[in-house]
């Protein structure tokens, strides 16, 4: 059995917004209007993922919420470092 995998990196943040520390920093409009057309690039791919892993950042979990209605799946794995 062999596996593929997919390693995206978060969209454009934003540096502007005021966050407490990098890790609270939030994706910019354009990062967030980013995160379906992924998706649907991802949706048309033949082995479309299955698992979604992905840092604790708040810019690395925004995304997750379009990608996932786009690939129908319902696995989020969020990990702690």
């Amino acid at each position: 059995m062999s596996h593929l995998l997919y390693l995206l990196r978060h969209a454009k943040s934003d540096w502007k917004k005021e966050a407490a520390n990098d890790f609270e920093r939030p994706l910019s409009k354009r990062g967030i209007s980013n995160a379906p057309r992924i998706a649907t690039k991802l949706a048309k791919q033949a082995n479309r993922p299955e698992t979604i892993i992905s840092a604790p950042a708040l810019r690395a979990l925004q995304p997750i919420p379009a990608i996932k209605i786009w690939l129908e799946f319902c696995c989020v794995l969020i990990l702690f470092s």
